[in-house]
Formats: C-alpha cells, sequence, structure tokens
C-alpha cells in the first residue's frame, strides 16, 4: 500500500469513527503514542512528502530526524532521542500547527531552522557500489633493472655496474602482502667487486576497509604527521584513515554560497565572473557548493524575482589546503619499533618501542583542528594547531613541545596565504625555542647520520607573492627564505624570481634568477624557450649565466605513451662557456611485456656514459603466467578468445591479445570504476561476445579477471530447395529441431543458422500458407567461419 493510500485510510477510519477512536486505545498504545500520517506545509508551501508522526500521551507530537529532513528542516543531533525521536517543540526556530481534520501539519520555520536546498547536487562524486568491487587471487613480482659503463680514457678507468629493484606481493580478499629489496652490482678495473649489497627495504601485510575508509597495516611503515611535525620509519602496526579509497567521499572544505529568498527566484552563480549557474529556485533558503577550486576568489549571487527586480550579492572565499569537510576526522595511530639505517641495512631496529597519534578534524568549513603527539625511549612530544580560512586568505598554525632527559623546547609553524587568480601571497615561519627534539632528530643523532638543513635550523622564514605581468597571460613570481641557527655555514638568505610568458598555445618563454647569499654566495639566471608539438614532441633551448660563466642548452624530446608500442626519444647538448660540455642521446620502446630504455652521453673530452634499463612485472593471475609492464596498482586478465584483438583501457587502446587469447591490463585504479572493452571488429566470424565492454572494481593493489564472453559459434548458411527443385519461398520460417529459435529464410533459399551441432542436424521449414517440410544435413566444425552447405532437399 502507498503512503497516499495509507493516508486515505487512515482518514476514513477516522471519520468513521469520530470521538470514540480516542477513547479507544489502549494504556499500552497511550504511553506508545498514536502514529499518525500527516501531509505537510512549511510556511505556507506545500511539500509533497508526507511524515509520519507519533502524537504521546502527554500531547507532544514527535517525528523521526529522517522524516524531518527529508521535508527540510534542521534537527541537533542533541534533540534526538533515545528511541531516535525528536519532539518538534525542542526543535528552536520552528512551529507547527495540526489541522486533525485535514490531517495536515503546517510548520512555519525561520531560514536557520531550515535545510538549504543544494544546487548542484549532480556535481557530487556518484556512490560506489561496493557490491562489485572484486578481488582475484594473485601474484605479482614488479622488476626494473639499471645497468651500464662508464669510461674516463685519461684515467684509464672503466666502470661498470648494475642495479635491480624488486617489489613482490601477493593479493587476495584477505588483503595484501608485499615486500621490496635493492640489489647493487659495481666492478671496476682495479676491484672484481667494487661493491655490492642486497637491501630489503619494507615488508608489510596490508588492509583496506573501503566502507569505512579505513587501512590497516602491519610491517614497514611511515608515521604519519602533521605539517608541523616530522615523520619517521618504523616497524610495527599502523592504523589510519585512507581517504584515496573512497572516490565518493569530498574530504576537502568547500564554499558555500548561500542565499534565502521569500518567493521563487532566478539565480545566477559567478565564480571569478564565470557564470557556473543558472536556475530557478524555490522560497527560502539555498546553498551553492562549487567544489574544491583551489585559492581564492569573488563569487556573485544574483537574484533576479518574477517582476524583474535584481539583487546582487558579492562574496569572498578562499580555500587553504587542509582544510577538511565538517564532521570529518581523519587520524593516523602507529607502534613499532623505529627502523635505523633505510636503504643501506635490511633489519636494522631500535630496541626501544615508538608510538605516535595524529588526528584531525574538521569543525566547520572554514575551521579545522589538528593534534599530535609522540613517545619514544623517554622523549615525549606533542602539539596542537589548526588550519582557517576566510574571505582575505588562510592560515595554519601549529605549536609542539618537547620533554626528553630534563631537556625541555618548542617549536612553532605559522604560515598565512592569501589572494586569487591574479594576486597570490604568502609568509611563513618556523621557530624552535629552547632544547627541542623530535623522534626523527633523536634517531639521526643515535644513527649517526646528517640532520637535514631544515631540522638543525632554529628559524626558517619564508615570504614569496605571484602576480600578472606585464604582457597578456604572462606572470611573475617572487620569493625570500631565511634560515638561521642551523650550523655553521648553513645559515644564510635565498631569493628568487620567476617570469613565465606563454608566446602562443605552443610557445612559452621562461626565466628564473637565483641569489644564495651565505658562506657560498651563489647566484645565477636561467632563461629559455619551450615549444610543443603534436604527437607529444617538443622542444626547448636554455642560456643560463652563474658566478662560474654562461652555458647554453638545447634539448628535443617525444614522451613515450602508456600503450603498447610507444616510442619515446631525448636528445640534448649543453655547452659552458669554462670549455666543459655534455651531449647525450636517449630512447624508450614500450613491448606488451617490459619497457626498455637506453642512453649514452659523453662530457667534456674524455668521459663517457652508456646505460640501460628494462622493468616490467611477472604475474600469476586467473589461471595463466604473464608477462607484463609493472602494475603498480591493480590490474586485470582480460579473456578475449582469440589472439591479435586490440583491448582499451577507459576508451583508450592499451594492449592486445596473445597467442592464448588474453591480454593484461596494468595500472588500473584501485576502488574506482575502470572499463575495459575489445575492438569486435578484429574479432574472427566464427566467435561473438556477448557485450564489447565491461566496467570494474578492483580491490586494493589487487587482479580482476574479465571475461567478455566471447565463445566461438558454430554456424553455416543453408541453401534449402523442394522436392521439385525449386527454393524455399522467401519469408519461411525455419527452426533447428530441439530449439525453439526461429530463422528466416532468404532469398534463394537460404537460411543462416547458428548454434549447430556437429554431425547431423535437422530442421523443419513452414512455409507460406503452414505448409512444412523436414530436412538434415551434416555439420563439421573444423570446416571454418563461413560454411555453404546444400542445397538440401526439403520433403
Amino acid at each position: 500500500m502507498t503512503m497516499r493510500a495509507y493516508l486515505g485510510v487512515a482518514v476514513l477510519v477516522l471519520a468513521s469513527t469520530g470521538p470514540a477512536f480516542a477513547s479507544s486505545i489502549s494504556d499500552e498504545d497511550a504511553e506508545a503514542g498514536v502514529e499518525l500520517v500527516l501531509s505537510v506545509s512549511v510556511n505556507n508551501r506545500s511539500v509533497k512528502d508526507l511524515i509520519v508522526v507519533r502524537q504521546m500521551a502527554d500531547g507532544a507530537i514527535c517525528a523521526t530526524a529522517e522524516s524531518l529532513e527529508q521535508i527540510g528542516l534542521k534537527v541537533k543531533r542533541a534533540a534526538i532521542s533515545r528511541s531516535g525521536q525528536v519532539c518538534l517543540q525542542d526543535l528552536p526556530g520552528i512551529t507547527f500547527s495540526v489541522d486533525e481534520p485535514a490531517q495536515r501539519i503546517d510548520f512555519e520555520a525561520i531560514d536557520a531552522a531550515r535545510m538549504p536546498l543544494q544546487l548542484n547536487k549532480q556535481n557530487q562524486a556518484a556512490p560506489v557500489d561496493w557490491s562489485a568491487l572484486q578481488t582475484s587471487p594473485t601474484a605479482i613480482i614488479n622488476y626494473a633493472f639499471y645497468g651500464g659503463a662508464e669510461f674516463d680514457w685519461d684515467k684509464d678507468i672503466n666502470t661498470q655496474f648494475l642495479s635491480g629493484s624488486f617489489d613482490t606481493r601477493l593479493s587476495s580478499r584477505f588483503g595484501v602482502v608485499s615486500s621490496s629489496l635493492l640489489a647493487r652490482l659495481s666492478e671496476t678495473e682495479y676491484h672484481a667487486q667494487d661493491a655490492d649489497s642486497v637491501v630489503r627495504l619494507d615488508s608489510a601485510w596490508e588492509y583496506m576497509h573501503p566502507q569505512r575508509a579505513m587501512a590497516y597495516r602491519l610491517g614497514d611503515s611511515l608515521s604519519s604527521a602533521p605539517q608541523w611535525g616530522t615523520s619517521y620509519r618504523l616497524g610495527g602496526i599502523q592504523i589510519s584513515r585512507n581517504f584515496d579509497i573512497r572516490p565518493d567521499l569530498i574530504t576537502a572544505a568547500t564554499p558555500d554560497f548561500s542565499g534565502s529568498s521569500a518567493v521563487p527566484t532566478e539565480l545566477d552563480v559567478y565564480l571569478n565572473n564565470v557564470r557556473v549557474y543558472s536556475g530557478e529556485v524555490p522560497a527560502g533558503p539555498f546553498a551553492y557548493s562549487p567544489g574544491n577550486l583551489g585559492g581564492g576568489g569573488t563569487a556573485r549571487l544574483v537574484m533576479r524575482d518574477e517582476l524583474g527586480r535584481e539583487v546582487t550579492r558579492d562574496v569572498r572565499y578562499y580555500l587553504m589546503p587542509g582544510l577538511l569537510t565538517p564532521g570529518l576526522a581523519d587520524f593516523s595511530l602507529e607502534a613499532g619499533f623505529p627502523r635505523l639505517s633505510y636503504g643501506r641495512e635490511s633489519f636494522d631496529y631500535e630496541q626501544t618501542p615508538v608510538a605516535s597519534a595524529t588526528l584531525r578534524y574538521g569543525f566547520t568549513n572554514q575551521f579545522t583542528g589538528e593534534a599530535h603527539v609522540k613517545t619514544f625511549d623517554g622523549l615525549v612530544n606533542g602539539g596542537i594547531g589548526f588550519v582557517a580560512a576566510g574571505g582575505l586568505g588562510g592560515i595554519h598554525l601549529g605549536v609542539a613541545g618537547s620533554h626528553f632527559e630534563g631537556l625541555t623546547g618548542g617549536r612553532v609553524y605559522a604560515r598565512y596565504q592569501g589572494g586569487g587568480r591574479e594576486l597570490s601571497y604568502y609568509a611563513g615561519t618556523e621557530r624552535g625555542f629552547g632544547d627541542y627534539l623530535d623522534v626523527s632528530t633523536l634517531l639521526a643523532r643515535q644513527d649517526d647520520e646528517k640532520i637535514p638543513v631544515s631540522a638543525r635550523a632554529r628559524t626558517i622564514d619564508r615570504a614569496g607573492v605571484s602576480f600578472p605581468g606585464l604582457f597578456d597571460k604572462s606572470r611573475l613570481s617572487f620569493g625570500w627564505t631565511q634560515i638561521r641557527g642551523a650550523g655553521e655555514g648553513d645559515d644564510g638568505h635565498y631569493i628568487n624570481g620567476s617570469w613565465t610568458n606563454p608566446i602562443t598555445d605552443n610557445i612559452s618563454f621562461y626565466a628564473n634568477a637565483y641569489g644564495k647569499f651565505d658562506s657560498s654566495d651563489n647566484y645565477g639566471v636561467f632563461a629559455g624557450l619551450t615549444m610543443r608539438f603534436g604527437d607529444n614532441k617538443s622542444a626547448s633551448a636554455n642560456v643560463v649565466a652563474d658566478k662560474n660563466g654562461v652555458g647554453l642548452s638545447a634539448r628535443a624530446s617525444k614522451s613515450s605513451g602508456s600503450e603498447e608500442g610507444a616510442v619515446g626519444w631525448t636528445i640534448a647538448a649543453r655547452q659552458h662557456s669554462d670549455g666543459g660540455g655534455t651531449r647525450s642521446a636517449s630512447g624508450t620502446y614500450r613491448t606488451a611485456p617490459v619497457f626498455l630504455a637506453a642512453g649514452v652521453d659523453q662530457s667534456d673530452s674524455s668521459k663517457a656514459r652508456v646505460t640501460g634499463s628494462a622493468e616490467g612485472s611477472i604475474i600469476a593471475a586467473g589461471g595463466g603466467v604473464f608477462v607484463a609492464n609493472r602494475a603498480n596498482d591493480s590490474f586485470a586478465v582480460v579473456n578475449v578468445g582469440v589472439p591479435g584483438v586490440d583491448v582499451t583501457r577507459n576508451g583508450r587502446r592499451i594492449a592486445t591479445s596473445g597467442r592464448n587469447g588474453r591480454a593484461l591490463i596494468t595500472n588500473l585504479e584501485s576502488f574506482r570504476q575502470n572499463r575495459i572493452g575489445i575492438d569486435a571488429a578484429n574479432l574472427p566470424l566464427e566467435l561473438q561476445t556477448e557485450t564489447t565492454n565491461a566496467t570494474v572494481v578492483p580491490n586494493y593493489r589487487s587482479g580482476v579477471v574479465v571475461d567478455l564472453g566471447v565463445r566461438k559459434v558454430q554456424a553455416a548458411s543453408v541453401t534449402v530447395q523442394l522436392a521439385d527443385g525449386s527454393v524455399v519461398p522467401i519469408g519461411s520460417v525455419a527452426a533447428r529441431s530441439g530449439t525453439i529459435d526461429n530463422t528466416v529464410v532468404g532469398y534463394d533459399g537460404l537460411i543462416y543458422l547458428t548454434g549447430l551441432v556437429a554431425g547431423r542436424n535437422d530442421i523443419q521449414v513452414t512455409m507460406p500458407g503452414n505448409e512444412t517440410c523436414q530436412t538434415s544435413f551434416e555439420y563439421d566444425p573444423k570446416g571454418g567461419a563461413q560454411q555453404t552447405i546444400g542445397p538440401v532437399t526439403c520433403l
């Protein structure tokens, strides 16, 4: 029964019972309340949805929060009872009255108590169908080899080198187990084995829970940290949010340009003088959210009533990086043992455990709070911060403190940035106080590593500005950095400037200048032209001047695509006024199983270098073993059925099916829709496919098997004639015995039949006038795709 039918029955029951209705309610029903189905009006305007309310024994009228929000009324979470009901008397800014004879409830609500009408719901990301998520058990080894030789004829030195990296992973519905390592080998004529090593990099088990946007990792990982903190490597457990696996979630705060109209109104929304929305809005509050624009600008809302009167309102906005959607929490928890000598030792872990936690929470579209804490070997480090934005810009502020063995210190991070499309600017500072220590700096001391200048600095100040240049589309940018207290020889001032000027759509001029005012006092200017051509080709010419002289360089290149057979190359030369120079050439070629690259370069007059590399993967999936290009993310095994058929990803040709009739497509996007298809025009005539494309949603870094339903069709063209030698009349209907499929007879008694079986096939022909006849013929499946049989006689 529909809701309106239910309302009609309720009205008839009420009308027939009259005053006796209330007296017939039991005591238990009175405590639970009487359920009523009512029509709704808000501010004297009817709402198409009905609402189910409960009239309690004390006279209170209650409804669920969902039903109230559905008719456009705001509900505060605090007003919801344990039973999920909201008493209407508890809603601020809302009054109501119930018209019992009309079975209607009328609301009067101020704008602040109403949910604004969202004007651009179509811009919101489509929800993901998690039931379509696919995972197939797979094993994969990604590899990369890089080797070559260096020659210095003046010093009579020859060096050969070879390195390889390997990333192994197993994936299933239980997660992904992965491990990576790096192998290096270098030989010279002086030492048979000058340096060699095999180093394990990262090993871990990962599991993603997309519905909750959660990631679980056991093994080697990198800790989280806010922008005003530092990260460290550890072996242990990490539990964190991962919004990358939820393409349907909008995590970055977006501006809401809202307003209210007393009557139905025509509305135009302009962003930086570009109209982005135009339409009619009903009376009441409304909101337009343009998505993540980045930067700042001005929004203009133009409202026009039925008489043509206009009301214009300008709104300044600024989107600060790091702002989260209101109510969204991003966090990470990790605990384990710090990793030392990463990239040099395989199993060097600190014996003392470490733990840390990071939290970010979006309070409003303009304010996100941050907190971070960690502890290690007696060190306690923690801090709080926030990101805030307004019409004039945004600020990111963080304050942290530490205590370790009687040493106490603090650190402050602050950055302000603002502007819009034309003018943008920023200024920031990082300052340390007392004996401030972090886990990373403490580990660097214990590991005897050189601590970066930025980590040793007591003060880092930055500022910059960018604005349009004198010519159309040109832009000027300037920056300044000051570092103090980093150590002897590390303090200094740095300035830089750049000018970019597109001359045409394919030609651009650029110039950069820098100055480093410290113990080295270095400076220079770099300028050049870049030209882009079709087919991914480009060329550039540059000049550089610094305190050591002047240099000229030129470069021409073609970038390689992701499809099979793609070719890329680069030719470059550089010459300096001091007599030094280099000349180089390189090329790349992408085959189905491997990506190849080779290069040669020559410097000065006595040095040369030859290099080569190969990258690819070995994959076991879908009952087969494949060699393919690197699969850093998910991949698909596509069952085509025959070799030589082009396979596409999102409409772009990527591979061709091999001799086994299958193709492997790498680098699909996990948790996102990937459209896999084939070119049916290349299919042999004896093959048909149920569909030429399929949409798959692979799980995290896993493989999927795509079967497009390609099958061999056993068919033949059969010519049928009658006993007198004449052909069966056109328009007759033929059916193969044992089937319900009918085929119309064409010209010259020709019938095209599918689904034939090897050996004898019987058919019956029904002619105009309902006369019938039967015949049979022999079919050999090995006879080819376009078999012609007959004529056969139908008796």
